[in-house]
């Protein structure tokens, strides 16, 4: 038997939960606040998270898979752009000539 970390990072919360890797029953689920998603409460949150579930896992861990909004890089080895995280999205996209589209 063993388990996996599923964390989905938020900017007001991480979300994080224990996972049963044979059946994909949660065992655990926890929330964490972000202290408004800033810098160094961010990471604090997100290593928090991991570490309780680490604590609470009953058997080994195969890994902790990410969930996060944004773009990845070309080799999808990392998060390129986290819009809103560290600019206002439209300067952003300016740059990047990219369309915004805006939904009604």
């Amino acid at each position: 038997m063993s388990q996996a970390i599923g964390i989905d990072l938020g900017g007001t919360r991480i979300k994080g939960v224990l996972v049963d890797t044979a059946t994909g029953a949660v065992g655990q689920q926890l929330l964490t606040p972000t202290g408004g998603g800033a810098g160094q409460a961010w990471k604090q949150a997100i290593t928090a998270t991991v570490q309780a579930l680490q604590a609470q896992a009953a058997w080994p861990l195969l890994g902790v898979g990410l969930s996060a909004p944004g773009l990845p890089t070309s080799d999808n080895a990392a998060i390129a752009c986290m819009l809103g995280r560290h600019e206002p999205h439209r300067e952003r996209a300016e740059r990047a000539k990219t369309l915004i589209v805006n939904l009604l």
